[in-house]
């Protein structure tokens, strides 16, 4: 992936039908300090190197039960909110933000006012998604939502005002895999757009 064998991995089995998480780094970067690991997240503290500033690094997946995603939702602003540092959450965070998310299937916007209290209250910026509106699609194409969401804190978002993802082209998964990158030369994350991959200088 780098040229070289200098990385570091985080994993969370998968269970029943959903695949697990896989969270991977240059450790020629980025250097671990403590993980949390659970069903549905990936949690990475560290440093990127010459640098003092803490990363968070949370690779979600989360669950279709709405009192389990409530829960979850909750553990998630509880654990930002208490940290200082640099915040980067994505993944398959399974709801839409608003009726324009959602083709083909019933909008909650009670559901959806839960997803965006979590989104203010633990301060995070949804980025901008370009190259598809929709990011999963049912086998017949009757159905399309945008799952998949990177959200930053602001202090990302000040360091990397160009910051931007980009929906992929879908060929095996019914997600399409997304990039979320930043023109620059140096990098910090990075991985292969398998299903959301960072390529970032923060």
């Amino acid at each position: 992936m780098w040229g070289n064998f200098n990385f570091d991995y985080g994993c969370s089995m998968e269970r029943g039908r959903s695949g697990g998480l896989v969270t991977m780094w240059d450790s020629n970067v980025f250097v671990k300090k403590r993980m949390w690991c659970a069903d549905n997240y990936i949690i990475i503290e560290g440093k990127r190197k010459n640098y003092v500033e803490d990363f968070y690094i949370i690779n979600v997946y989360v669950p279709q039960h709405q009192p389990d995603k409530s829960t979850l939702w909750s553990f998630l602003c509880d654990f930002i909110v208490s940290r200082p540092g640099k915040v980067i959450l994505f993944g398959d965070l399974n709801e839409v933000r608003n009726d324009s998310e959602r083709f083909g299937s019933i909008f909650s916007s009670g559901v959806a006012a839960i997803f965006n209290d979590f989104i203010q209250e633990s301060d995070l910026i949804d980025l901008p998604m370009g190259g598809r509106s929709f990011t999963w699609m049912n086998k017949v194409g009757s159905k399309m939502s945008k799952l998949d969401q990177f959200l930053i804190s602001d202090n990302v978002n000040r360091d990397n005002p160009n910051l931007q993802v980009v929906a992929l082209d879908r060929r095996w998964s019914d997600h399409n895999p997304n990039i979320n990158c930043v023109n620059i030369v140096s990098s910090s994350f990075q991985a292969l757009p398998t299903k959301e991959s960072i390529i970032l200088d923060v």
